[in-house]
């Protein structure tokens, strides 16, 4: 049979519920999923398509009544507050490689205090808990407070930085 043939065999008996059934079985069978994703991806990623899709969309958001939408639907505050989480969750993952769950771990390791100054570290606050690292190697050195953070930066990032530091004020 040809393919329009097998199509319009199926569509004929689409109404049908266990045709329907079986279909549906079929289509969330994991590698079935699986190929058809990349099969979109594959589909999507072609400049002329990719072109096409984007022009759609920037059509579609230009629209003085979808932007009033989105608009609104972005200032909700429970939409605000998963972006911010999904925002913090990437930038922790892109740039140190952590989860905010292994942040929170360090932070109780710590007992959730500055490892520099052992203030309390209030993790909702903006300047809050601060990840450290060396700027060198790329390792995690603790979680600090967003003050000792900047010192520490404006020191010069080094141990010397901070020893200058001290011994000027020790004077």
């Amino acid at each position: 049979l040809k393919q329009s043939h097998v199509k319009a065999k199926v569509n004929a008996n689409a109404h049908r519920p266990e045709v329907k059934a079986k279909v549906k079985a079929y289509r969330n069978r994991p590698e079935v999923r699986e190929q058809r994703k990349l099969t979109l991806q594959k589909y999507r990623a072609r400049p002329e398509i990719k072109k096409r899709i984007n022009a759609r969309r920037k059509e579609y958001q230009a629209q003085p009544e979808v932007q009033k939408r989105m608009k609104q639907h972005y200032n909700k505050p429970k939409v605000k507050s998963r972006r911010k989480e999904q925002a913090r969750e990437k930038n922790l993952r892109r740039h140190y490689n952590l989860s905010v769950a292994e942040v929170m771990f360090l932070i109780e390791a710590q007992n959730g205090l500055c490892a520099s100054c052992s203030r309390h570290l209030d993790i909702n606050k903006s300047r809050g808990a601060v990840v450290d690292h060396c700027h060198v190697s790329g390792v995690v050195r603790g979680i600090l407070c967003w003050n000792c953070n900047a010192g520490i930066g404006l020191l010069g990032d080094t141990a010397a930085g901070v020893e200058k530091a001290y011994k000027y004020l020790s004077k």
